[in-house]
């Protein structure tokens, strides 16, 4: 090592003519450099949408979530896959490697699916498969008022004619619809009729879940 330094200091033109090389280099180099900011670290990934209007979340995991996950558990470069089930709809995450080829993945879970959708029952909404990334945030949100029609009213007109608009919009992957109220149908029971028919509540209420389907 002390040999290079005698080297640079015994020829002191040829030490300042390399460093000038050195940094023209650097300059002309900086402004092809990609920079970000916030690089994209997150991994690629898949979510499988299945709506089941009017069916409870336990009868979602049993029917839904839990054969799909079976059926795409073994695509090659799955890292994770993170599931959620909730009233009327399930939600399969499939996080990949980095150097996966999404759209490869994306095909292949589609045809998994399709295998398992042969199996539900035909009230079962077809599934949606977008893309999903952890670190997508709402690119933006609208909000909706009316002087002429209610919350309940309202949130009807925006379900059915404005999501569908922004679901067909090119590069729109999901449109959630939060707020208002939502039209419900409250089911009593009498506790005497149902004694009387040696029922009780459970059942009564396990066989309306069941059966508890929205048609067009």
């Amino acid at each position: 090592m002390s040999g290079i330094t005698e080297i640079f200091i015994r020829k002191p033109v040829m030490s300042t003519m390399l460093a000038l090389a050195f940094g023209m280099l650097g300059i002309i180099s900086i402004p092809r450099l990609p920079v970000g900011l916030l690089p994209n670290l997150a991994s690629p990934g898949i979510t499988v949408i299945t709506r089941y209007p009017g069916v409870s979340a336990e009868k979602i995991e049993e029917l839904i979530t839990i054969p799909v996950e079976r059926a795409v558990s073994d695509i090659p470069g799955i890292e994770k896959i993170v599931a959620t089930s909730s009233e009327g709809e399930s939600r399969v995450n499939m996080i990949f490697d980095y150097d996966s080829d999404i759209k490869v993945n994306i095909l292949e879970s589609s045809e998994r699916v399709r295998l398992v959708r042969s199996n539900w029952p035909r009230e079962v909404n077809e599934p949606a498969i977008v893309r999903y990334d952890p670190s997508d945030k709402p690119v933006f949100i609208i909000s909706f008022s009316s002087e002429r029609h209610d919350l309940k009213v309202l949130r009807e007109i925006v379900d059915r004619r404005f999501k569908p608009r922004f679901e067909r919009v090119d590069g729109v992957s999901e449109v959630f619809v939060g707020g208002g109220f939502e039209r419900e149908i409250q089911v009593q029971a009498d506790p005497s009729r149902l004694s009387a028919h040696g029922v009780s509540v459970q059942p009564l209420a396990s066989v309306v879940a069941a059966n508890n389907i929205f048609l067009p």
